[in-house]
């Protein structure tokens, strides 16, 4: 009975293969909520992201593919919307509203290229909504790139030639602009209009008319460890008081920055202020701060303590692209570089559970994009969990970079054992165009891997003729075990033993 139940599996699978093709279904589980699916190949997924997002509940995922997506988008519950590719998926105002509108609070917003805002809007505009995540987005040629008022987390963007303001908040507070590189914007890299206790660091801010512009009543805000250059002011702040302003490095600004009220431009001795090249100054006692108080226009504050050299802020290399994923499945991830001055090349090694995850194949990331580069992928040892030797670099003269980039991009499928395992990076170099290394910050991470039944082959809580067609689509194909979910007993040939899994757990 159970041979000939078997049989007739194959046969009604092989029947429908010509007319039926699944790819990638409009929804699927999630941790939280479901994702639903924008683009891409999936008969039911989505053609437009408003579309999704109508659809979309609290907690979901609207996730999009590569693309470009002519709509100005409006975010009215709280999701998180992701973008496949920050360089790919791009969503395009076409010179009408704002690109991305949120009415809510809790939104995310992670892995978008953004474009195209009418003048006087932004790329991303967060209207009387708090506690949003704008990362891992390019935004560009809009009127403004970021607008908000308070709680906003901005980590991890490139927020460049927006015709006005990289990043504009309106009596906000609280916010946190962390390592962004905010550049050649027409008007300000950051301007604050009133609003307290917001922390910029870490940033690159450089070629604005201002690099950092406080205008009235933004007091007690802290500024530390960006790197300004090249901007006509570095900072200027108006009619606001309270703030810190500390280990900064202020390079090859057009003037000196300027306060017209009272702000503190140091952290004392011996922790020092910030780094100014035109500092004139000596230090006769070698501990590496000036022995002179550095003047800041307007109205007689100083930096007490100025240093001598350049503020050691280290260049951050970490995951990018992470999301929880099932077992057998697969995800590409980034690894990432937000250099804090000029690299002209990199490497580093990578360590995983192998038991837990494999590794497929490694491509060279967009870092050095704008040149000729040399490329090795490293070597894969998937038995004791490594990836070794991956080397980028630039190899036209001269030639280097300060934008944050991808040095890499890795294919990582999830086996068959759920739970929490580690991504470490070790072995990080990243170099300068003199041949010297820069200092590194690693910001390692963990993967959540969710459980799958394997003979659920589309995900979609039913074993049926669904599943059963997957299989069939790959019949007689051999790779790494688990490579697709149509390897049901993960022995890496798609033959009749898979099918008889899926028969054995059948549900109609």
């Amino acid at each position: 009975m159970w041979k000939n139940k078997t049989l007739s599996l194959v046969v009604t699978a092989i029947l429908v293969l010509s007319a039926i093709s699944i790819f990638t279904i409009g929804k699927a589980k999630s941790a939280n909520g479901i994702i639903l699916y924008v683009g891409g190949g999936g008969a039911d997924n989505y053609t437009t992201i408003q579309s999704a997002i109508n659809d979309a509940t609290t907690g979901d995922t609207v996730f999009v593919f590569n693309g470009t997506y002519i709509e100005n988008v409006v975010v009215n519950k709280t999701i998180t919307l992701v973008g496949e590719n920050r360089d790919y998926t791009i969503i395009d105002g076409n010179g009408h509203d704002n690109t991305v509108y949120v009415t809510v609070r809790g939104v995310t917003i992670e892995g978008f290229k953004i474009i195209r805002s009418e003048a006087g809007e932004s790329g991303i505009f967060f209207f009387e909504s708090s506690f949003g995540i704008v990362r891992n987005c390019k935004i560009t040629n809009n009127c403004n790139g970021i607008e908000s008022s308070s709680y906003l987390r901005i980590e991890n963007n490139i927020i460049s030639n927006n015709y006005e303001d990289g990043i504009y908040l309106w009596y906000s507070y609280e916010n946190i602009i962390l390592n962004n590189t905010i550049s050649d914007n027409g008007y300000d890299g950051i301007y604050l209009r009133g609003g307290d206790n917001n922390l910029i660091q870490g940033n690159i801010i450089s070629r604005n008319e201002r690099g950092i512009y406080f205008f009235r009543e933004c007091n007690n805000n802290i500024i530390i460890n960006n790197y300004i250059s090249k901007n006509n002011r570095g900072i200027r702040i108006s009619s606001s008081s309270g703030s810190i302003i500390y280990h900064n490095n202020f390079v090859d600004n057009e003037y000196k920055s300027v306060d017209d009220y009272y702000n503190i431009w140091d952290n004392g001795y011996p922790s020092g202020g910030n780094y100014w090249d035109d500092y004139a100054g000596i230090d006769a006692d070698g501990d590496g701060i000036g022995d002179t108080p550095y003047d800041i226009l307007g109205n007689g504050n100083q930096d007490g303590y100025p240093l001598m050299y350049p503020y050691n802020i280290s260049s951050n290399v970490y995951f990018q692209g992470l999301e929880p994923l099932y077992t057998t499945e697969n995800i590409e991830i980034s690894i990432t570089i937000t250099p804090k001055e000029s690299i002209a090349g990199t490497q580093f090694d990578m360590s995983f559970d192998p038991s837990m995850l494999s590794i497929e194949w490694v491509a060279e990331g967009d870092l050095f994009s704008e040149y000729d580069t040399y490329f090795d992928e490293g070597i894969i040892d998937n038995v004791n969990g490594t990836l070794k030797n991956v080397v980028s670099l630039i190899t036209t003269p001269g030639g280097n970079t300060t934008n944050q980039g991808s040095i890499a991009v890795i294919s990582i499928r999830a086996k068959t054992i759920s739970g929490e395992t580690p991504l470490n990076l070790s072995n990080v170099i990243v170099g300068r165009p003199d041949g010297t290394s820069t200092d590194v910050s690693i910001i390692n991470t963990t993967l959540m891997i969710y459980h799958h039944d394997r003979w659920d082959v589309n995900w979609d809580d039913h074993v049926n003729i669904l599943d059963l067609i997957l299989i069939g689509q790959w019949w007689g194909e051999t790779g790494t075990p688990c490579w697709v979910s149509a390897d049901v007993n993960c022995d890496g040939v798609i033959n009749i033993l898979d099918m008889v899994l899926a028969g054995q757990h059948w549900t109609g």
